[in-house]
């Protein structure tokens, strides 16, 4: 590739949609920077979004909530060899219109439910390869966990014991909570499994409900940590975890963690279904279910007695997703935009 190339990324993010979307870009985007590629992020999202992304070495500045960022693009210092799209709300009529100023456009997509008029389209979740994307002339499609984009360090994960009992459960609902779940499954993590120790991660935009007792819990017992840099090390030292839909069951899959998903949004469908029939987590049910209480229960009390489904759900997960979906969808890419240069 002759000369120094820039690639945009627009990316939605916030407490509704959550900071998955903005999470994998960040990831995808130090690895390209690796290969001497500029990148710069246009965000759709709350101001706490682009803190991140500045924090993470990427410049970065807020876009109009979902309308395509043309003028934003014209006004960047360098030409544009490609914009990565990481937005459910990005419509086709918005692809059309960057089609007039950038010369390769990526999507990362979830669910193929609208048409992505992209040349590249990645989608890591489990099934993907299922899915009806329409066939488009010239268009790349990778699809399945070899390209779910994770943080490096889950490239590397080390080997792990898996305990007779239950001894340490890790609970997360993603960057935010906005139904206060996170309380309620503590409380049920500790009623079906007394003894254990229960730690409680709170996203950045996480905001506690009822002041400082918003779980009824013994200090002993559980440890709340916001916005850690370390969930890595919290899901190798859990026996098992109680987690939403999102990207981080991946991240749990690559730790060999068995996990327990919950589905708090419509769009973690595929994910949970198809880690489920993978065999990784069990799918216990819906945020807003009457019986999602003792449906969870039942599950803990089930896994805590069967060392065996754990050890299985564990090597299943190591073996579905190696953490490496990054560099290979960062390797595409730039063969990409060095065939368009």
């Amino acid at each position: 590739m002759s000369g120094q190339q820039t690639i945009a990324f627009w990316v939605a993010a916030g407490p509704i949609i959550g900071f998955g979307h903005l999470r994998r870009c960040l990831t995808l985007a130090a690895i390209l920077n690796e290969h001497g590629v500029r990148t710069y992020f246009l965000l759709d999202a709350a101001p706490d979004a682009v803190a991140l992304a500045n924090a993470e070495g990427q410049p970065a500045q807020s876009v109009a909530a979902g309308e395509p960022p043309v003028h934003q693009l014209t006004k960047l210092p360098e030409r544009i060899a490609a914009i990565v799209v990481d937005s459910y709300v990005f419509k086709p009529q918005c692809f059309a219109r960057l089609r007039a100023c950038v010369p390769l456009i990526i999507a990362i997509d979830d669910n193929a439910d609208r048409e992505l008029d992209a040349d590249l389209i990645v989608n890591g979740s489990a099934g993907a390869d299922a899915l009806n994307y329409p066939l488009q002339t010239g268009a790349t499609h990778l699809l399945g966990t070899d390209y779910m984009l994770l943080r490096p360090e889950f490239a590397a994960v080390p080997a792990r014991d898996i305990h007779t009992d239950i001894q340490r459960v890790l609970v997360t609902v993603g960057g935010s909570d906005p139904r206060n779940l996170t309380s309620q499954l503590v409380q049920w993590t500790l009623e079906a499994l007394p003894g254990v120790f229960v730690d409680a991660i709170l996203g950045p935009l996480f905001e506690p409900r009822g002041g400082s007792q918003w779980v009824n819990h013994s200090a002993d017992a559980v440890t709340l940590y916001q916005n850690t840099r370390l969930m890595r090390d919290f899901m190798l030292s859990a026996d098992l975890a109680i987690t939403a839909g999102g990207q981080t069951t991946y991240e749990l899959a690559a730790c060999g963690t068995p996990s327990l998903g919950i589905r708090v949004a419509d769009n973690q469908t595929i994910n949970l279904s198809g880690l489920s029939k993978a065999g990784t987590l069990l799918w216990v049910g819906d945020a807003d279910d009457d019986h999602l209480g003792p449906t969870l229960k039942g599950a803990l009390v089930h896994l805590g007695a069967s060392r065996d489904e754990r050890a299985h759900m564990s090597a299943r997960g190591r073996r579905l997703v190696d953490g490496r979906g990054a560099v290979r969808a960062a390797s595409a890419i730039l063969e990409r935009v060095k065939a368009a240069a």
